[in-house]
């Protein structure tokens, strides 16, 4: 996600340049063959059909684009409701589960943990990376007596690693309930705090496997490309080598548009639009873990130079 203020236009040049310099070709092909007279009325066409081809692709660029705004914003809707869940889970691990003295009890630091695992793991397979293999997730699960290597081998198994370590935590806390270190009317308040961090998970998974319809993209980009070869022919022969500029601004206002609307279709993946998974994810982790008085975290992510946070 960006979040530095400095902008910089030659980005977007770089990122959707061979578009322009095909709308800007086009027009400039335009140009010289209207210099020739026997040609010049049939490459001339009434601005009349074009604006209204102009104002329906507006209408449907915008509309994709902003339907995809609304998966991106829901996305971090649904990661702000984690960060919240997840604090609210280790102050209840820290409040109603018996400390050892004033030290974090096994226990307690064992759920902190397997709750951070449980934010990572989420994390890598929103982005569709092999969460086994992350550094964060290798780095809690190696933690001493965390899980043996019968647990590590279980995991390995489960076809939604996320919910399993969800599963452990749970589990854990109903046998502190049986073996009395645990009220039962905390369990219950503790219950619906997991509840949310399903509800979270369960809408990031929606988002990520149900991609909008290709359709949209598809038609909104063959139009835009449409439009930049048609739109040179409707301009006025005194604007000369302006319709060149011309026709890459208006062509390419669709078009970077249009692009918009795609990069913002998942907001889980690794492009610069994306929300930042790995600075949450350890956000999370730093606020769990320091319910319990530990502050042994990685550092917090910052965004890079080109003020990239992800």
């Amino acid at each position: 996600m960006i979040v530095g203020r400095r902008r910089n236009p030659f980005t977007l040049l770089r990122w959707q340049g061979r578009p322009l310099v095909f709308f800007g070709l086009v027009a400039l092909v335009f140009v010289g063959i209207r210099q020739v007279e026997s040609v010049r009325t049939i490459f001339e066409i009434s601005p009349t059909p074009l604006a209204i081809l102009g104002s329906g692709l507006a209408i449907f660029v915008g509309f994709r684009t902003n339907t995809a705004y609304a998966r991106w914003w829901d996305a971090r809707r649904l990661w702000g409701g984690l960060v919240n869940a997840t604090r609210m889970l280790s102050t209840q691990i820290a409040s109603y589960l018996p400390w050892d003295g004033e030290k974090a009890s096994t226990t307690q630091r064992h759920l902190v943990l397997l709750l951070s695992a449980y934010i990572h793991v989420l994390r890598t397979s929103l982005r569709d990376q092999k969460s086994l293999e992350d550094a964060d997730v290798l780095r809690l699960l190696d933690t001493k007596h965390l899980l043996d290597a019968d647990a590590r081998a279980a995991l390995a198994r489960e076809p939604n690693l996320a919910h399993a370590l969800l599963d452990r935590i749970h589990r854990t806390l109903a046998e502190e309930v049986r073996e009395g270190r645990l009220p039962e009317l905390a369990m219950t308040s503790m219950d619906r705090t997991i509840a949310e961090l399903l509800e979270c998970q369960g809408g990031s998974e929606r988002i990520k496997r149900t991609p909008m319809p290709p359709a949209y993209g598809l038609i909104a980009y063959y139009l835009t490309l449409s439009f930049g070869l048609v739109f040179p022919l409707t301009l006025h022969d005194d604007l000369d080598l302006w319709v060149v500029p011309l026709n890459m601004l208006v062509a390419g206002s669709f078009l970077f548009v249009n692009e918009l609307g795609r990069v913002l279709e998942d907001p889980f993946d690794l492009f610069w639009n994306a929300l930042p998974l790995m600075a949450l994810s350890r956000t999370m982790e730093a606020n769990a873990r320091a319910r319990l008085g530990d502050h042994d975290h990685p550092p917090l992510e910052a965004a890079d130079a080109n003020g990239v946070l992800m």
